[in-house]
């Protein structure tokens, strides 16, 4: 399954059940506008990843299924940590930042957590694989003829399994990876942003503040000008 696939499958969002997404503002522009277009996609993939992930089965092809799609989830998120700094610098355009920074920070952890239950699950059937393949004698036994006829195990194809199951679980984990990286990155992101707002609210009380002496000192020399025409007047 491709990934123009999983985004068309992809079932809508449950009411109640996901992450709430700010809807675009038509003054903020296109940048806004494709952000919650993403979010609201990473939201969906990261519902069915998490869907998926609900049912175990130890069919390669499903596991391989859902390792696909927690790559397309994994490909929208960084999408958006690219878009992320293109918002434009306004007043609304920070309200928006910030709502999309706990929005998406929110889907992320989401994802994290259901990568991290995967990976989880996939070492524990490689596990199980291995304490079966060692309980094993080897051979198998059948009574043909009064004779015992001595047959042994496919261990190719057993080991071959193994061998999938095992990368599937390292790729899984380098996924797990990325993940986590991601999000220490959008989070650093997100303390740059609020830092950046604080300077912002310090700019302009001060503009403020400047502002104020400056209007005081105004009606200073207005008081003085004043003063001095009564003086010139007597």
């Amino acid at each position: 399954m491709s990934f123009a696939d999983f985004a068309g499958t992809a079932p809508p969002m449950a009411a109640g059940r996901s992450v709430p997404v700010t809807s675009a503002s038509k003054s903020s522009g296109g940048v806004l506008d494709k952000l919650c277009s993403k979010l609201e996609q990473f939201q969906r993939q990261v519902t069915e990843v998490k869907r998926q992930a609900a049912t175990v089965s130890s069919s390669l092809d499903v596991q391989q299924d859902l390792e696909d799609r927690i790559k397309y989830a994994c490909l929208i998120q960084d999408e958006i940590t690219k878009l992320m700094p293109q918002l434009p610098r306004t007043a609304a355009g920070d309200v928006g930042r910030r709502k999309l920074l706990k929005d998406f920070d929110a889907i992320s952890s989401q994802l994290e957590k259901v990568v991290q239950q995967v990976a989880n699950a996939q070492m524990r059937h490689v596990h199980n694989l291995e304490a079966e393949a060692a309980a094993s004698s080897g051979t198998l036994h059948a009574s043909m003829n009064g004779q015992v006829i001595e047959f042994k195990q496919l261990d190719n194809e057993i080991a071959h399994n193994e061998a999938l199951i095992e990368e599937r679980a390292k790729d899984i984990d380098r996924i797990q990876q990325s993940v986590v990286q991601v999000n220490e990155i959008f989070r650093d992101l997100a303390v740059i942003v609020g830092e950046q707002q604080n300077a912002i609210n310090d700019a302009h009380t001060h503009v403020e503040d400047s502002l104020a002496q400056t209007q005081l000192g105004l009606t200073e020399v207005k008081k003085a000008a004043a003063s001095q025409s009564s003086c010139v007047l007597m």
